[in-house]
């Protein structure tokens, strides 16, 4: 059956782009693409607090099982269910 979105918020469920719809973002590596919703409160007077960024990176990436767990590695390298696992990790 297909759910309407509201039935989807009730049971906290995601709805996930395809891999064609996750080009935008495939340019930049894993942390950038998992902390770019959050950066606000990853910056302090205009400035990027980057080990802070790193670590909540690597956290999201052990938590979320990213293969490989490699923040640094660019978006676009990852299988595409890997890809899925960052986007549910933002």
């Amino acid at each position: 059956p297909v759910l309407e979105p509201h039935e989807l918020g009730r049971l906290k469920a995601a709805v996930l782009p395809s891999a064609r719809a996750l080009r935008n973002v495939a340019t930049l590596t894993v942390r950038e693409n998992l902390t770019l919703p959050d950066l606000a409160s990853l910056t302090a007077r205009g400035r990027l607090d980057l080990p802070r960024e790193r670590a909540l990176a690597r956290e999201l990436v052990g938590r979320f099982g990213v293969q490989p767990a490699e923040p640094e590695r660019m978006l676009e390298k990852l299988s595409g269910g890997n890809q899925q696992k960052v986007s549910v990790a933002k």
